[in-house]
């Protein structure tokens, strides 16, 4: 399983509850649906972090100066072939620069690293 990993700070300008409505709002899921049906995607998944008291006392624990991100993206392919067939295509790239656009408001781009993984199940 390949997967596109995206790790999701919050424009520093808007609120958290500000993030969260347009993370899970109708615009945005439309979209990612569009981007779904174009990639041959296997599965997405969007997560968003939990406001509680066990986040922070781990980052404590850790010594872990930053915040965690506020939220985590995973898109699914079932092998890199169709991956790399589904993200060269030129309805995608077109489709992926609609997604920046509206995106480029309420997610801080710098600080949202985005890569490839290669799954390994091992349970």
């Amino acid at each position: 399983m390949i997967k596109l990993i995206r790790c999701i700070r919050r424009n520093p300008n808007i609120s958290k509850d500000e993030f969260r409505n347009y993370w899970t709002g109708d615009e945005r899921l439309r979209h990612v649906q569009q981007l779904i049906t174009h990639a041959q995607v296997f599965k997405v998944t969007q997560n968003l972090t939990l406001d509680i008291s066990f986040n922070e006392q781990m980052r404590e624990e850790q010594g872990c100066e930053e915040e965690p991100y506020d939220a985590i993206m995973e898109i699914w392919w079932e092998n890199y072939d169709i991956m790399n067939n589904a993200l060269n295509g030129e309805e995608l790239v077109k489709m992926r620069g609609q997604l920046e656009r509206i995106d480029k408001d309420f997610i801080d781009t710098r600080s949202s690293p985005m890569f490839f993984i290669d799954e390994q199940i091992i349970g």
